[in-house]
């Protein structure tokens, strides 16, 4: 029990740490490989790509053991656990050993992917803030031109008497204020 407390300690440390999940995922299975005396371990989750270590490679492998990890969101994973040929299986109780290991890493990805869809989401929000910033910012940008466009043109278009001088002050200001 001292053994399994430590392997998950440092499973949920690296996890807290920052580290990234296939460096915990890798040093978690390398963990348990010591642990059961495996041949093989192999985890995958919808957040990674597989991960799979191999305790010695010279060993022949025996019956693989494999979960699917699961959490409140649905399907989060699998691992599959795999002991040397001459110990043939895991026996009832290293089965139940690592569902509980099961069950804590499923815990802990939900808990990694909830975490990124919160980052996702004020990414979107910071995102859709920038993004009405700079409309609000281009809009009183075409505003002001165009005012002084179409404060012209009803000037020529409604009023009579203007001298030629007037007029072309007038043409000056539209043909500048649309350049702008």
């Amino acid at each position: 029990r001292d053994a399994q407390n430590r392997l998950l300690n440092r499973f949920t440390s690296g996890l807290l740490s920052g580290q990234s999940l296939e460096s915990v995922l890798r040093d978690l299975g390398q963990g348990l490989i010591g642990f059961f005396g495996l041949a093989r371990c192999e985890i995958s989750t919808v957040m990674t790509e597989r991960v799979g270590i191999v305790g010695d490679a010279e060993v022949q492998s025996g019956e693989s053991f494999e979960l699917e990890l699961t959490s409140k969101l649905g399907p989060i994973g699998r691992m599959k656990l795999t002991p040397p040929a001459s110990r043939g299986r895991l026996d009832h109780d290293e089965k139940a050993v690592v569902e509980a290991f099961a069950g804590q890493l499923a815990l802990a990805l939900e808990s990694v992917q909830l975490r990124d869809e919160v980052k996702r989401v004020q990414l979107d929000a910071e995102t859709s803030r920038l993004r009405a910033t700079l409309f609000s910012g281009v809009t009183h940008d075409l505003k002001t031109p165009l005012s002084a466009i179409t404060a012209s043109v009803t000037s020529l278009l409604d009023g009579s008497g203007f001298t030629d001088k007037e007029r072309y002050d007038h043409l000056e200001t539209i043909k500048q204020e649309a350049e702008h």
